[in-house]
């Protein structure tokens, strides 16, 4: 893979900085295959066959089908080049980009209130009360009273993000590593945007570099400042990669909620097969993180699948104006020809 991506650099530099080495990275992080295990016994385990298509050549690769005619169409007829593996069209804007969040945060909250015998609230923007209660300046995503460190709040950061980042992208204060480390181009700068971080060193030392842990780094309060540092709440940040692995955090939030529904209750709606011999502890947290994974992967699937249509007109379009072109040289042409004779 890190071959691959020499030649692509030396021969694309608008290519994704080492993607093929970031996805072979991104596919074998924890649950990322976990989709995969899914049983259609279901209606809420039943994936569509396109998502499903979509998901396993994204995740292999391979060029995406389903839209490769809207692609070759565009290239040829508008001069408009999408990447064959899908890369340009998971970062448009016109795609619905929060969906895979949106997929994703109702099961963690689903699988949290499974084993709650308190109320799990999901930050609502319509609420601010509530959501202030737990963190003011920012919406939390999963709040639960006094389930934090001291009997104080925790708060979840729900994060669906990208592994590959476009070419060119500023790193701020963290490094891409995402070609040698799990989440190396997302979990660092998320860490920095919703944890914050305190300020270290000198202008005059060398840029903040994770591998030996030196350098200089400027203050940033993060989005939850005042969770941490005003109401001393404990702050969770679940990081998910759209290919569907966890993050180290995200494991544990996970294994954590496993230990609550093995001590205190689970009232997870488990299939005849999930009851089956399986241990309560290792149903659970299969049972979970397979929908998890799955409600993300196929609803980034899903988001570039629904721009078809919108691709279809805009290449209907290019075809219209490029045959209107046509006429209208053909016309000039007829008409000089009459004026010549």
């Amino acid at each position: 893979m890190q071959a691959i991506d020499a030649i692509t650099a030396a021969t694309d530099p608008a290519a994704r900085p080492h993607r093929e080495a970031t996805r072979l990275v991104a596919v074998s992080q924890p649950f990322a295959g976990a989709w995969l295990h899914l049983k259609p016994t279901e209606p809420a385990t039943r994936l569509k066959s396109c998502e499903y298509v979509w998901a396993l050549q994204r995740r292999f690769g391979l060029h995406v089908t389903h839209l490769s005619a809207e692609f070759d169409g565009l290239a040829k007829d508008a001069g408009v080049h999408y990447d064959l593996l899908g890369d340009d069209i998971t970062t448009e804007r016109e795609t619905d980009r929060s969906l895979p969040h949106d997929a994703g945060l109702r099961i963690v909250h689903d699988a949290a209130q499974a084993t709650a015998t308190h109320s799990v609230v999901m930050g609502d923007k319509e609420d601010p009360d509530t959501y202030k209660m737990f963190n003011e300046g920012c919406v939390v995503d999963i709040g639960e009273a006094q389930m934090g460190a001291g009997g104080f709040d925790r708060c979840v950061e729900f994060k669906a993000y990208n592994d590959l980042v476009p070419a060119g992208s500023s790193e701020y204060e963290t490094t891409h590593a995402g070609h040698t480390h799990g989440f190396g181009n997302t979990e660092e700068r998320l860490i920095r945007r919703v944890l914050g971080v305190k300020a270290r060193g000198s202008p005059a030392d060398r840029r903040w570099d994770p591998t030996t842990g030196e350098g200089r780094v400027a203050a940033h309060p993060g989005d939850y400042h005042d969770a941490i540092h005003v109401k001393f709440n404990t702050v969770v940040l679940f990081l998910v990669s759209l290919w569907g692995g966890l993050a180290p955090d995200a494991v544990g939030y996970m294994r954590g909620l496993r230990t609550r529904a093995v001590k205190v209750v689970d009232r997870t709606a488990y299939t005849r097969q999930e009851l089956r011999g399986a241990k309560p502890g290792s149903r659970y947290l299969s049972h979970w993180c397979e929908r998890l994974s799955a409600a993300v992967v196929m609803a980034d699937a899903r988001r570039c699948i629904k721009r078809k249509d919108e691709l279809r007109v805009r290449l209907a379009n290019a075809r219209r104006q490029r045959a209107a072109a046509r006429r209208h040289a053909a016309a000039q042409g007829a008409a000089g020809a009459a004026a010549v004779s």
